[in-house]
């Protein structure tokens, strides 16, 4: 008689949650890209399901060390992540997860530290002030992560070698002087990459990249420099943020 034996899937199993903005009420229907803000109420449901469930928040770093076999993660591991780094994390999410126990990183366009989301307005979104480097160095005092999000936010996959490697390593330099930390995190503007931009921010000398989860083959892929978030929106049900959380446990690989 014929055994199948079902294999585990090799991997490091650690959802990672992509955030960006919190919603403004009066802002919501002005804004193209609703689907990316956040109440705060449906963060905080969000944050008691994972604290409920027993899951602890890690950094990107403890999940690069374990996907490099230097080190072991909790059994139910998540990461919390926010791009673009507007002031509405420190007012909005830096307190409710202070609250509730969880850590987070955030992705900034270094080139905008200060000012505002000029790359959405230009289709047509509400102003948004972003963190200046006072509040991110004091953010980062209290356990707040923070990578690069490019120095600019342009489509990477748009743009020449010359200017690539600009977008990547002026950021990088810029967080590195500020934070006193290296290597940093990237995280892709738009989710946009291909295999050029991949090998680039790993020339560049990141540790590591954060992708999107846009389309069906993004659930399945995930490595070291395309490692796989959930995107969380706006006024989705708990059922299908359950059900894109349970792909997020897919396992990442090096």
């Amino acid at each position: 008689m014929l055994r199948f034996v079902r294999r585990k899937k090799k991997g490091v199993k650690a959802p990672i949650l992509a955030y960006h903005w919190f919603e403004v009420p009066e802002e919501r229907e002005k804004s193209p890209a609703r689907r990316f803000g956040i109440s705060e109420a449906l963060f905080e449901a969000e944050l008691l399901y994972l604290k409920g469930r027993g899951f602890e928040s890690v950094s990107l770093e403890s999940v690069r060390s374990a996907l490099l076999g230097e080190g072991k993660l909790p059994k139910r591991a998540v990461v919390l992540t926010f791009d673009d780094a507007t002031q509405d994390f420190k007012h909005k999410a830096f307190p409710l997860l202070q609250k509730h126990g969880f850590g987070a990183t955030v992705f900034a366009v270094t080139a905008h530290v200060g000012g505002e989301n000029v790359w959405d307005q230009a289709s047509g979104e509400p102003v948004r002030k972003c963190l200046t480097w006072d509040e991110i160095l004091e953010l980062g005092k209290a356990g707040i992560q923070f990578g690069s999000h490019s120095h600019t936010h342009r489509n990477l996959t748009m743009l020449s070698n010359e200017a690539l490697w600009k977008e990547l390593d002026v950021s990088k330099r810029i967080l590195e002087e500020k934070l006193g930390k290296n290597p940093v995190f990237f995280a892709y503007p738009y989710g946009a990459f291909n295999e050029r931009v991949k090998q680039a921010v790993r020339e560049a000398g990141y540790a590591g990249s954060c992708a999107l989860s846009l389309v069906l083959s993004d659930c399945i892929s995930s490595d070291l420099y395309s490692l796989r978030r959930v995107l969380v929106k706006s006024g989705e049900s708990f059922f299908r943020f359950r059900l894109r959380f349970r792909l997020g446990k897919l396992p990442h690989r090096n």
